[in-house]
C-alpha cells in the first residue's frame, strides 16, 4: 500500500494507492536501463472502473469489423478473413456470407470460429490498443429483413447483403479473451458479457478528441490531474490513455519507473456531451490543488 499527499515540501497520506495484482513482463535489467521499466499497475482507494465486460461491449458497438478466423475445411489450418458485422439483442456478432466464400465453406463443415475486434488508432504501437478475441459456434441463421436492413444501416455500402447467395451467420459467443493493452487482459464470463452496459462515452469520436487534445495541448494539465488524482505526486510526465463514464487511465513517469493509474471523476458521465466540462472542472480544481501547496 502506497499513500501520498503534498503538504509544503512534506509527503503525507491523501491518496491511497495498491499495487494492482498484475503479472508483468520479466524486463532485463539492461533493457530496464536503455528503456524504462515495465509499468506498474496502481489502483487509487475508491477508483471506479469499467468491468472487462463492459469494455468488451463497449468496443464492439463502435468497432463493427473484425478477423474471422475458421478451420479450412481441405488444409485442417486456421483460415483468417475480414468481415462486416452487426450486433443482435445480446450482444451476439452477425454478418453475411456469400456461398461462394471459402470461410462459408469452412463454417458448414466445422462450426467453430474466433471473431478478434481490435480498438481503432492511428499511430502507435498496435499491441497497445484494447481488443477482444470472440470464441465460439458460427451458425447459419434464417435471412430476414430486418437483419439485412440493420446490417445496411451500419454498413451503409453492404448492398451485397440483399444478394441471394449471402448466407447469415451468427456467432453463439462461448468465450471472450479481453485485453486493454500490455499487462491488462482476463476472460470474460459469456454471461457477463451478454447482461453488461454499453459505455456512452468511451467509444465514442467526443472521448478520442478529448484524449488527443489534452496529450497535446494540455499536458501540464494532464500532469497535474495526474499528482492531485491518480495518488502520483511525484510523476515528472502523464498522459492519458483512456477515457470513460467514470474517470481516466493515466500513464506516469516517475523516477523509479513508469506507473498506470486512475483518475475518477466525481459523478458518472451518462453521455459525452459532458466530457468537456467535466474534464475543465477537474484541471482547474487540479490547478487550484497545485497552487496552494
Amino acid at each position: 500500500l502506497f499513500c501520498y499527499t503534498m503538504k509544503g515540501k512534506e509527503k503525507s497520506a491523501t491518496v491511497s494507492l495498491r499495487k494492482a495484482r498484475i503479472q508483468g513482463h520479466a524486463v532485463p535489467k539492461d533493457l530496464q536501463k536503455a528503456r524504462g521499466s515495465a509499468t506498474t499497475f496502481m489502483q487509487p482507494e475508491g477508483a471506479q472502473y469499467l468491468t472487462h465486460a463492459e469494455k468488451t461491449k463497449s468496443l464492439l458497438s463502435v468497432v463493427h469489423n473484425g478477423l474471422l478466423s475458421t478451420n479450412h475445411h481441405k488444409l485442417n489450418y486456421p483460415y483468417g478473413s475480414i468481415i462486416n458485422f452487426v450486433l443482435d439483442s445480446d450482444g451476439k456478432p452477425y454478418t453475411f456470407i456469400s456461398r461462394l466464400a471459402e470461410h462459408t465453406a469452412n463454417l458448414l463443415n466445422d462450426p467453430r470460429a474466433s471473431v478478434l475486434v481490435s480498438q481503432v488508432q492511428g499511430l502507435g504501437d498496435k499491441l497497445a490498443t484494447a481488443r477482444v478475441t470472440l470464441v465460439g459456434r458460427m451458425l447459419p441463421i434464417e435471412k430476414t429483413e430486418e437483419l439485412v436492413k440493420k446490417f445496411i444501416q451500419v454498413h451503409p455500402g453492404a448492398y451485397y447483403a440483399e444478394f441471394d447467395d449471402f448466407m447469415t451467420f451468427k456467432l453463439d459467443v462461448e468465450n471472450i479473451r479481453y485485453i486493454g493493452g500490455f499487462g491488462e487482459m482476463s476472460w470474460v464470463p459469456s454471461s457477463d458479457y451478454i447482461h453488461s452496459e454499453i459505455d456512452p462515452v468511451s467509444g465514442g469520436i467526443a472521448a478520442k478528441n478529448a484524449i488527443d487534445h489534452m496529450n497535446k495541448d494540455h499536458k501540464d494539465d494532464v500532469l497535474s490531474m495526474a499528482r492531485a488524482y491518480a495518488g502520483l505526486p511525484e510523476a515528472t510526465e502523464a498522459t492519458i490513455l483512456g477515457l470513460d463514464r467514470y474517470g481516466l487511465d493515466v500513464l506516469c513517469i516517475l523516477p523509479d519507473g513508469k506507473r498506470r493509474s486512475r483518475v475518477t471523476f466525481e459523478k458518472r458521465l451518462e453521455s459525452s456531451d459532458e466530457i468537456k466540462q467535466t474534464i475543465i472542472d477537474l484541471t482547474r480544481k487540479a490547478r487550484m490543488r497545485r497552487s496552494s501547496l
